[in-house]
């Protein structure tokens, strides 16, 4: 009886020093808020989320009265990462990866981001700076080619019209495997020449550093007509909402009265068939094909 008396003692002599500790950690940013507030000072700002209490005093990040160190949400979706107090801003290297944080410190997803002096990068749906030979090509051509001012979409529209002017170069009757695609698109890039499989993959990763989901689809297709057999063929897919919908360049050059951009399957206006679809996954910084 005596122990457990005593341990019941233990634990909540432990859990009042841990109360009292909290207690006079939130009063004393309390007391600095309103020493602040007194002097004139407008730099302000406390922000909470369901796990623990953030405050923002004089642009410095305090959790239960001390300057907080780690990955930070001020809710409605932000995101910063904190050292000693002070939000990250703009590149930076947190274990063995890079991430970009706005002007705001809030961490930049899914979009090409930095500088023309230090350079463009694409960062992944997580943040993490992805240095992938292909994506970086495919950020070097859209920064090119598109206005960075525009929207995605009429972005994606600048570099469609832009690679599909590359000639067409070496008709294939095989499809690349999954792990080939990357060389695919590499080649299109740099030689600035390719088939329908390779205008495909190039669009892909276009279409990713614009932060859309993609995948490149092959089958087969034909624009001679009901008889007409069907020819070998692949082509860039993305997701616009729920849909996925074609882009298909190569077609596109030789049939320039018909629209071939952001069209689904349905309302694709030739004989077409799908035998497979290769899905692009971009995650912590790396490029998988599927």
């Amino acid at each position: 009886m005596e122990i457990t008396e005593f341990i019941k003692a233990r634990v909540f002599s432990k859990i009042s020093k841990s109360l009292y500790k909290s207690f006079i950690s939130k009063i004393v940013v309390v007391i600095l808020a309103v020493f602040l507030l007194v002097s004139g000072s407008s730099q302000i700002v406390c922000a909470a989320t369901s796990e623990s209490e953030f405050t923002i005093v004089q642009e410095k990040v305090y959790k239960d009265g001390e300057l907080y160190t780690g990955w930070c949400s001020m809710g409605k979706g932000q995101k910063c990462y904190v050292v000693n107090g002070n939000r990250a801003k703009n590149w930076y290297k947190i274990g063995k990866k890079y991430y970009y944080f706005g002007d705001d410190y809030n961490l930049i997803v899914n979009s090409i981001v930095g500088s023309k002096a230090k350079g463009y990068y694409y960062v992944d749906k997580r943040g993490v700076r992805v240095t992938a030979k292909e994506i970086r090509q495919a950020v070097t051509f859209v920064m090119r080619y598109s206005d960075a001012k525009l929207s995605r979409q009429k972005r994606l529209k600048q570099c469609f019209r832009a690679i599909r002017k590359y000639p067409y170069h070496h008709m294939s009757s095989v499809a690349p495997a999954a792990k080939k695609i990357p060389s695919y698109a590499n080649y299109m890039f740099t030689a600035q020449k390719g088939n329908c499989y390779r205008y495909g993959s190039a669009m892909a990763y276009i279409g990713r550093v614009l932060g859309y989901d993609t995948r490149l689809a092959v089958g087969a297709v034909t624009s001679r007509g009901p008889r007409a057999s069907l020819s070998p063929h692949g082509w860039c897919e993305i997701k616009t909402g729920k849909n996925w919908k074609m882009i298909d360049c190569s077609m596109q050059r030789f049939n320039l009265k018909k629209n071939l951009f952001l069209v689904t399957r349905k309302k694709y206006p030739y004989r077409l068939r799908c035998d497979k679809v290769h899905a692009m996954v971009v995650r912590n910084g790396k490029v998988k094909w599927f």
